[in-house]
């Protein structure tokens, strides 16, 4: 259907883009009239334009954080070329993630998310209106609006909001860059992969224990730290293989590190020090601060929260 003096009148899809379209009416003359079956024609492609609302979601599975945190609702608007809207319109959607956002450095499967009704027709409005869950990697996910010729889209951020990044410091030692998530490394990786980092985000919380942590410990005679994985820049589950698939489960929402020493399997060399810096860190900044030993990992893995 398109409209036509306030009306919505029916509409040919069989027509061809850029040509005058035959639409059938009814209408009222200048004497007030009512006549039926008036012709009209509208020149030019109808317009589409896709909206949504919000713009920034959660990414998924992120605990502790509202049910409906990566839902969006998507608003595709189909008009005339003077702007009037088209109703009975065939709309249909796709979404595609955007490579290399929100901290991945890999193609691959990027995997999106799910929408509520993926096809459909304008209303009398002349808008489609369905519901983006996104998925849970944190990026840029772009809807896709096709109708026949015409198409549009619009990016939808997915990203725990406020993460930052964790300054260079003498304390300790950034490590852990991959071509997969590039950052700094003591591994034999291109350098091309070492930058810019993309695995040392956290929340400000996590950023400023880290920070009071190991300056404390280096003051009381412990070796300068290695700080590991925390999490991309825009949250989400961090695959650390590149693969889109666990296991730094915990690492999504910018809240966890993994920190190693320079003792024996990533020991810290003065484990007792380290307690006692961490207890008064903690005490002192309003935290809770939790670390335990993960075997076979050779680090500690640090829970830090307000």
């Amino acid at each position: 259907m398109a409209e036509e003096g306030g009306k919505a009148i029916p509409f040919d899809f069989g027509f061809q883009f850029g040509k005058k379209y035959k639409i059938v009416a009814d209408a009222t003359d200048y004497s007030g009239n009512r006549k039926v079956d008036t012709t009209f024609c509208v020149v030019g492609k109808p317009n589409i334009n896709v909206i949504l609302n919000p713009n920034e979601v959660l990414p998924d599975n992120i605990p502790d954080m509202p049910q409906y945190g990566n839902r969006t609702e998507v608003i595709v608007k189909v008009t005339t070329p003077s702007g009037r809207p088209i109703s009975g319109y065939p709309v249909v959607l796709q979404a595609r993630g955007v490579p290399g956002s929100g901290g991945h450095d890999h193609d691959g499967n990027r995997p999106i998310g799910n929408f509520q009704q993926n096809n459909g027709q304008t209303n009398e409005n002349g808008e489609f209106r369905t519901f983006y869950y996104a998925s849970q990697f944190g990026g840029i996910e772009r809807i896709i609006a096709y109708g026949g010729e015409i198409r549009d889209s619009a990016d939808l951020t997915v990203r725990v909001p406020g993460l930052i990044l964790l300054p260079e410091t003498q304390y300790y030692i950034k490590i852990g860059g991959t071509c997969y998530h590039h950052g700094p490394s003591l591994y034999p990786i291109p350098q091309e992969c070492k930058i810019p980092d993309h695995n040392h985000w956290g929340t400000s919380d996590l950023v400023d224990a880290l920070y009071a942590i190991a300056l404390n410990y280096v003051q009381k005679g412990g070796e300068k730290i290695y700080i590991n994985d925390m999490s991309l820049p825009y949250g989400g589950l961090f695959d650390i293989r590149g693969d889109w698939r666990p296991p730094h489960n915990t690492h999504r929402i910018g809240t966890n590190a993994d920190v190693s020493g320079r003792g024996p399997g990533g020991s810290f060399m003065l484990p007792d020090t380290m307690m006692k810096v961490v207890y008064r860190v903690g005490k002192n900044l309003g935290l809770y601060i939790d670390y335990k030993y993960e075997n076979g990992r050779n680090h500690y893995h640090f829970t830090i929260r307000r």
